[in-house]
């Protein structure tokens, strides 16, 4: 059994998916396995991900006969490895050579052990994690990772996992925006042992022409159906994290509600966008301008829907 599982969902990521799995042949840590799931891709990569199986068989590769998305794919690869650890890598990205040595000389049985990153633009620039701030529980790390500067974030590939945790918490099949942070959600609000380092082990390519920039329309209803669950989780948690939570999900229906052109989706998440402001005002959350300004925005939509 393997130390480490890698699991990697791919759909036409042909172009970039050769220096993802490089980077992990290349690990000077050499206890692992990476679990490839090809979801339906029209480009080669099913047959990339074949041709790295055959040189080494610690790449193993599965393939969905239908398109189900990063959540479902995500399940399959837990439910196919074999490692007492977990990570998870996009199929664009690659990690620093010596990764996995670290992380494996930083952990101490934490269920969950949380690294810095890299990200990388288009236009070649470079962004790389806010400061690390001391974290003392799981309550200031769902509020941290809810924050707009947070070096935990609500990413799941800065994080290892415990393979245990996912007997408990899988991802949102439904959910293909924002599912890694209604994920780390449910796994923080277990109370789980974890660790912060502040390595750079990880390199994020943001593309403007992802799957998360296509469809405006279809990212913005999915995302925010995913931040309203993770609103609905924390309704009876402590007030901090209700807070977080709820300026987190209003914050982006003010940015992404006038993306959805369909009447009847707007008018679907400006109740639930009432919903928010009403429980916000309830419960005395924010700030009095953050609750001006989410009810100058929930007017201003109800007027031109």
């Amino acid at each position: 059994m393997p130390l480490f599982s890698i699991i990697i969902p791919i759909f036409n990521g042909a172009k970039y998916l050769p220096n993802c799995l490089n980077s992990i042949i290349n690990q000077t840590f050499v206890d692992w396995e990476a679990i490839l799931i090809d979801d339906c891709s029209t480009d080669t990569s099913l047959l990339i991900c074949k041709n790295y199986s055959s040189i080494d068989e610690r790449f193993i590769t599965f393939h969905n006969e239908t398109n189900c998305g990063v959540s479902v794919t995500r399940n399959r690869g837990l439910a196919n490895c074999s490692g007492k650890y977990i990570l998870f890598c996009d199929c664009d990205d690659y990690y620093n050579c010596k990764a996995l040595e670290i992380i494996n000389k930083n952990l101490n049985d934490e269920d969950c052990l949380i690294f810095g990153y890299n990200i990388f633009f288009d236009d070649y620039s470079t962004q790389s994690n806010p400061p690390l701030q001391p974290i003392l529980d799981c309550d200031e790390l769902i509020i941290n990772m809810f924050s707009i500067h947070s070096f935990v974030s609500g990413y799941i590939w800065n994080k290892v996992y415990k393979k245990d945790l996912f007997k408990k918490v899988l991802f949102n099949d439904n959910s293909f925006i924002c599912e890694d942070i209604e994920f780390n959600l449910k796994l923080f609000l277990e109370e789980i042992k974890f660790k912060i380092i502040n390595f750079k082990l990880y390199n994020y390519y943001s593309h403007t022409n992802s799957s998360s920039h296509q469809n405006l329309e279809i990212v913005a209803i999915n995302g925010l159906k995913t931040l309203y669950n993770c609103f609905i989780i924390t309704r009876d948690k402590d007030l901090k994290i209700k807070e977080a939570c709820a300026n987190l999900f209003l914050d982006n229906c003010v940015r992404k509600i006038s993306n959805i052109s369909n009447k009847k989706n707007r008018k679907f998440f400006l109740l639930e966008m009432k919903e928010c402001i009403f429980f916000v005002k309830k419960y005395r959350l924010l700030d009095f301008k953050h609750r001006l300004y989410y009810c100058f925005y929930f007017y201003f939509y109800l007027i031109i829907l």
